[in-house]
């Protein structure tokens, strides 16, 4: 992994954009995020859920999965881990393709799939990022599907609690900044790609927002 270069993280904010094959940045997803990403180097989960959702055509355009040692949602009607679930029994039927990388989930202290991956992020010494659908108002995008923690079943409502996102939107932003990182909020026109041409011209200085 070259850290030098920024990651484009992609959340399932009303902000999310659909993000093309990019070779300036890296691209990680969370959750079923990957739906708008045409090729995803790191894909970030907190619920085991979600593995059984992308097809085996979409799971070898993903190079990297992040999850819990304990993932969430393992068992039904509960979304809390189960000892007897660690991580290797929910990702059997994945591709050899799919590089394996776990975290404890209790020791990074955070209640989203989002914040997962920032940390897990700077854990690998990335210091620079791009947030797209990182919303402080919460919401969900039209056509990024959600799973609610212990179901099968796909949501597409909007967040009923924005409360909630705005406090941990803001947790966020705090740990990059007090961990000497950059990040620039991302606003696009819904029409709009990410390519590198406008991941070259982000100017990374502490928390930016750029709107175009």
């Amino acid at each position: 992994m070259d850290t030098s270069k920024p990651v484009v993280v992609l959340c399932s904010g009303p902000s999310a954009r659909k993000i093309s094959k990019l070779s300036s940045a890296y691209v990680c997803t969370v959750n079923l995020c990957s739906i708008y990403a045409e090729r995803t180097d790191f894909w970030v989960i907190n619920d085991a859920n979600f593995l059984k959702y992308f097809s085996e055509s979409k799971l070898k355009t993903i190079s990297n999965l992040i999850l819990p040692e304990y993932p969430h949602s393992v068992l039904p009607d509960d979304y809390k881990p189960s000892k007897d679930f660690p991580y290797t029994k929910v990702i059997q039927h994945l591709p050899s393709s799919l590089s394996i990388h776990t975290f404890d989930l209790k020791k990074i202290k955070t209640g989203t799939s989002g914040g997962s991956a920032l940390w897990w992020l700077r854990n690998q010494g990335f210091k620079n990022f791009i947030l797209l659908g990182m919303d402080p108002s919460g919401g969900r995008h039209k056509e990024i599907p959600g799973m609610m923690a212990n179901s099968k079943a796909i949501v597409t409502q909007q967040c009923s609690k924005p409360e909630r996102y705005k406090k941990h939107f803001n947790n966020e932003i705090a740990k990059i900044l007090k961990n000497s990182c950059n990040a620039c909020r991302l606003l696009i026109p819904e029409e709009a790609i990410v390519d590198d041409e406008l991941v070259q011209s982000i100017q990374f200085n502490g928390y930016t927002e750029v709107q175009l």
